[in-house]
């Protein structure tokens, strides 16, 4: 059986050393004693579909799914809080409500005295219109990482905790292994 190295044990990690042990032997190196301890640093944990960039509505829709199946109902994964896009003139918003259509989310327009009375701190700003995407939200990344972890295992995935990466070792254009805290080589 082949085997692979995963370097982090946060969701991205985690959901690759899920994925990846349906078929080959994983180990998951984690820096921290926690996983993860710095999940969602960039999002801030907030879920959400409407992404103009390139396949990231695509991706948050699949995300959507595979988070339904590893934990059975969303209630478990996502709180919706709802979401909020301003804009300074209506058809800024006319991408973001043309992809809401299609995918299908529920969108309601807000007004500016809707939206001031919504969002006080914006009244005397630029802030004139908005979409409320109120199916969508943050994300509770415990129970993610939990399930992530619970099924990874389940798969024969190896997670050692507390293992800087200090050195990936190579040999031409192939990765040979991971040199971890500065002394021990996992390949």
């Amino acid at each position: 059986m082949k085997s692979c190295i995963v370097i982090g044990g946060g969701i991205a990690g985690l959901s690759a050393a899920w994925a990846i042990s349906q078929r080959t032997q994983v180990t998951l190196l984690e820096q921290e004693s926690t996983l993860g301890s710095c999940s969602s640093g960039k999002s801030a944990a907030i879920f959400r579909c409407l992404d103009l960039s390139r396949g990231g509505a695509a991706l948050a829709l699949r995300g959507r799914i595979l988070l339904d199946q590893l934990l059975g109902t969303r209630k478990r994964w996502l709180k919706p809080t709802g979401v909020l896009y301003v804009a300074e003139h209506q058809p800024a918003l006319n991408q973001l409500r043309a992809l809401g259509q299609t995918l299908p989310l529920p969108l309601r327009e807000l007004g500016h005295a809707e939206l001031t009375n919504l969002v006080p701190s914006l009244k005397g700003t630029q802030a004139r219109f908005a979409l409320f995407s109120p199916t969508e939200g943050t994300l509770w990344v415990h129970e993610i990482i939990s399930a992530l972890e619970r099924e990874a295992i389940g798969r024969g995935a190896r997670i050692q905790r507390n293992c800087l990466v200090t050195k990936i070792c190579t040999r031409g254009m192939t990765v040979t292994g991971v040199e971890v805290n500065a002394r021990e080589v996992i390949s």
